[in-house]
């Protein structure tokens, strides 16, 4: 038994120009097709990075804190790939307990009249910058002295850039849902407006609220029954 299977980036563009009837068969996109494609595909897994589907984007992580440190930059010393967003941060004490931390608004931090109080950080707030694989975390308050405390995360990581000759970063579950996305963005290209079109954005359609219904981590919520 195998769990291996998998597409690079430039068979997910032969299938979506298969899935539009553009080629057919044992045929290959040609040279500019496949420029075209690896462009559309790059642009939309990092539109979807940003909307979802990206359940395969969340990652763990963790960084130490630093004495009498607010910001901490989040780059590929410090974390293993690069973090597009904060799902979830605990502040982990020397004893190995974790607090969870609430997430404030660009707008929350920087209204703050004192940022370098001292304490045990309960808050933090995430400023991704536009270099790729950067971004600066921010704490407060902030660790006066420390040994081994550290932060620990749940984050959402920046997708790889497409690389034609490269495995797509994407779990096997999702290509079909990549490779029928794909030929949607492709169609205006190539002014198909026909039957075989339509079908096709309705398979897409589906396909992806499959996914983004799947986009969810499994939790059970007991809720009291409610009597009058």
């Amino acid at each position: 038994m195998t769990t291996s299977f998998s597409l690079t980036a430039t068979q997910v563009i032969q299938y979506a120009f298969q899935k539009m009837g553009v080629i057919r068969g044992g045929g290959a996109p040609s040279a500019n097709e496949l420029t075209e494609g690896v462009i559309e595909l790059d642009a939309m897994l990092k539109q979807w990075a940003a909307l979802g589907p990206f359940i395969f984007t969340k990652t763990l992580g963790s960084f130490p804190l630093l004495a009498n440190t607010l910001m901490f930059e989040l780059n590929s010393q410090t974390i293993p790939v690069p973090a597009l967003r904060i799902l979830q941060a605990n502040y982990q004490d020397v004893n190995g307990r974790e607090i969870p931390m609430f997430s404030m608004s660009r707008d929350d931090y920087f209204n703050l009249p004192i940022k370098n109080n001292a304490g045990v950080p309960t808050q933090y707030f995430f400023d991704p910058q536009p270099t790729f694989g950067q971004g600066n975390f921010y704490i407060w308050p902030m660790k006066a002295s420390v040994t081994t405390e550290q932060i620990n995360m749940i984050y959402q990581r920046r997708i790889d850039d497409v690389v034609a000759t490269s495995a797509l970063g994407v779990p096997q579950e999702w290509l079909s849902t990549v490779g029928y996305n794909l030929a949607v963005m492709l169609l205006p290209n190539y002014g198909l407006t026909d039957e075989s079109a339509k079908l096709v954005v309705a398979q897409a359609a589906q396909l992806k609220q499959q996914a983004m219904d799947y986009d969810r981590d499994d939790s059970v919520q007991l809720k009291p029954e409610t009597r009058w």
